[in-house]
């Protein structure tokens, strides 16, 4: 075999779509590597020894559609796989029972929907005994009544989700076939979702796809863009949630006479830096947030390999740079929503509480962060305390424990056009200064302590007052709406 005995090769295995073959002892005794074995649709027979020994694998076996024929000890030594998923309805004939020798015979075999029996039954194929899954068939199953727990998923037509459901490996009939996640639909994949290319696997604004660390798919995310109906609006801040994607050719550029601007923010500068004027920002960055103006309205698609291992972001803070000293823009890195505090996906440590969302009107929006979702590509300004490498981990969960038992007090003023937010938390840690807005008509909410302003300041559990400021802007009528949570009075 090719590779026979290679036992020092690791890492995962790809193999080529055009096989028709695999060839007795290929990869025999190749114990190093890990995760799947998956056999491509167009192989039809896999030969005697062809994974003998290949003891590191520790994903499914998946069979292609078109495998007719497995031979001698094909899989013997297999002793980490974690299932078998066959994507053909009539069980593909095993030669001698030796092929799965070695396999535990309790991992689970998912089989295309009502052949179960004749797997069950079928030669050799009796060596397991862990029949109880099915492979569902999209085109037999409409979305509004798709089951919430899968065990594989075959898009077999072209499909959209708009429920909530997860699935341990979806895969695809064939190449034309198209899943769409549609806005409120959530799809979480905790073993693998194999796609031949990113327009086979459309993410609509809203909806999300959840995947494991690692996992390898090409997908197409969409980003609503509403149409500024003012000057001052019509700016966004984005992240992506694709691998390093290439800024040239993508949606983000417009051709004239549509105007777009695409700006990142350098903390040691303190100054934004434009895409079109500098020669080395070509990429959007992976955990990188962006300022993002489109006249058009026209939608984005970030197209590539989405994000599924955890991030690492470098976080800036320079002393000399005063009260504009740690700002960052950053963003949310993958293909569902995230959380900020502490246990969630963005951890507090070495960041000030809370974070800023840029508005529709061009206002930045204070946010707690720890009940307040980050989308799918969506970019927000924190405030680092020192420079750090700050990890984004691939993690859906919330703060641990600050949802529903924070002691804070909210306060919003509104003039009626605009509205601004500021917070008084009762906890130990580092406010949330504020800054000003882009839009100079949006009046500034703050409250005062130790010299400084700040969005959301941090008290003391004794405290009983708090200075409120308010720089109007303008002449007019303001209200003022304030909201409590926990067992803080008013």
């Amino acid at each position: 075999g090719a590779f026979s005995g290679c036992s020092s090769l690791n890492g995962t295995l790809t193999l080529s779509e055009s096989l028709t073959t695999i060839s007795g002892n290929a990869f025999y005794n190749c114990s190093g590597l890990i995760g799947a074995i998956d056999i491509p649709d167009g192989v039809t027979s896999i030969n005697n020894s062809a994974f003998y020994g290949c003891s590191g694998f520790d994903g499914p076996i998946i069979i292609g559609k078109s495998v007719g024929n497995i031979y001698g000890s094909a899989f013997n030594g297999c002793s980490s796989v974690s299932a078998i998923i066959t994507k053909r309805a009539t069980p593909p004939s095993v030669s001698n029972v030796n092929a799965f020798n070695g396999m535990n015979n309790m991992i689970p075999i998912y089989v295309p929907n009502g052949t179960t029996e004749t797997y069950r039954v079928a030669e050799n194929w009796d060596y397991f005994s862990n029949y109880n899954n099915q492979i569902i068939t999209s085109s037999e199953t409409p979305s509004e009544t798709i089951p919430t727990a899968i065990d594989v998923l075959c898009v077999n037509n072209n499909y959209t989700l708009t429920s909530n459901t997860s699935a341990y490996y979806t895969y695809f009939a064939n190449e034309t076939n198209v899943l769409t996640i549609g806005n409120g639909g959530v799809l979480t994949v905790t073993e693998d979702l194999a796609t031949t290319s990113a327009s086979q696997l459309v993410i609509e604004d809203g909806g999300q796809l959840v995947l494991p660390n690692g996992a390898k798919v090409n997908a197409t995310v969409k980003k609503s863009i509403a149409e500024p109906s003012k000057s001052v609006d019509g700016w966004y801040t984005i992240a992506s949630p694709v691998n390093n994607m290439a800024i040239a050719g993508s949606s983000l550029v417009l051709e004239s006479p549509a105007v777009y601007d695409l700006y990142r923010y350098d903390e040691p500068s303190v100054y934004w830096r434009n895409y079109e004027a500098h020669d080395d920002f070509t990429h959007l960055t992976n955990g990188s947030g962006y300022l993002y103006y489109n006249s058009t309205g026209a939608d984005l698609s970030f197209v590539g390999e989405l994000n599924s291992n955890n991030i690492v972001f470098p976080l800036s803070y320079t002393e000399g740079n005063g009260i504009y000293a740690g700002w960052n823009l950053i963003g949310n890195p993958f293909s569902h929503t995230i959380y900020k505090g502490t246990g969630a996906a963005i951890d507090n440590a070495n960041l000030a509480q809370g974070y800023y969302l840029l508005n529709n009107h061009s206002g930045w929006q204070a946010k707690l962060g720890y009940f307040d979702p980050i989308a799918v590509g969506q970019g927000i300004l924190v405030q680092a305390i020192a420079s750090a490498n700050l990890t984004i981990t691939n993690s859906t969960a919330a703060a641990s424990g600050e949802k529903v038992s924070r002691d804070y007090v909210e306060v919003t003023v509104s003039d009626g056009q605009y509205e601004d937010v500021a917070y008084v938390v009762f906890d130990t840690g580092v406010g949330l200064s504020k800054i000003d807005h882009f839009n100079e008509n949006i009046p500034m909410l703050y409250i005062p302590q130790d010299g400084k302003d700040y969005a959301i300041a941090l008290v003391g559990s004794d405290v009983k007052q708090v200075p409120l400021n308010l720089n109007a802007v303008s002449t007019g009528q303001y209200s003022m709406k304030v909201k409590t949570n926990g067992s803080i009075e008013i």
